[in-house]
C-alpha cells in the first residue's frame, strides 16, 4: 500500500478552510468498509465521518467513477477526505488517458484537484 498527500495542502495553497486529501493506493480489492473502520479506530486521533461516502467533482466522470471509493474521517479534527484506489482501477485510468492524451484538458477542474494522482 502506498499514500499521498494530494490537493491544496500538497500544493502548499491551503488555507484555514481546506480540508486534507490523501490518496490510498492498495494491490487487489478495496478494504471493505469494516476493514477499513478498523484501521481508523486503531489510529490516535482520528474520529470516524462517513465511509464510501460519495463526492462530486472530475473522480465521478469516467473513467475515474468507480475506480475508487473515499471515506471522511477527521485527524485531530482536521476533516480529511480519504480515496481509496486499487492498482487495477489506476492502470484502467492511466489506459483510458493514454487512448485520449487531450481528456484531461477537458476536465473542468485546478490542477489541485489531481495533484498526486
Amino acid at each position: 500500500m502506498a499514500v499521498s498527500l494530494a490537493g491544496s495542502v500538497a500544493l502548499g495553497e491551503d488555507d484555514e478552510y481546506s480540508d486534507v486529501d490523501l490518496q490510498a493506493f492498495t494491490k487487489g480489492e478495496f478494504p471493505s468498509v469494516e476493514q477499513r473502520r478498523r484501521v481508523y479506530q486503531d489510529t490516535p486521533g482520528v474520529e470516524l465521518g462517513p465511509l464510501d461516502h460519495p463526492i462530486a467533482g472530475y473522480l465521478d466522470t469516467p473513467p475515474f467513477s468507480a475506480n475508487y471509493v473515499v471515506d471522511w474521517v477527521y485527524i485531530d479534527g482536521t476533516k480529511c477526505d480519504v480515496a481509496w484506489f486499487t492498482q487495477e482501477g489506476v492502470e484502467k485510468v492511466l489506459a483510458a488517458l493514454s487512448a485520449n492524451p487531450s481528456f484531461p484538458n477537458q476536465l473542468e477542474c485546478s490542477s489541485s484537484d489531481s495533484a498526486g494522482v
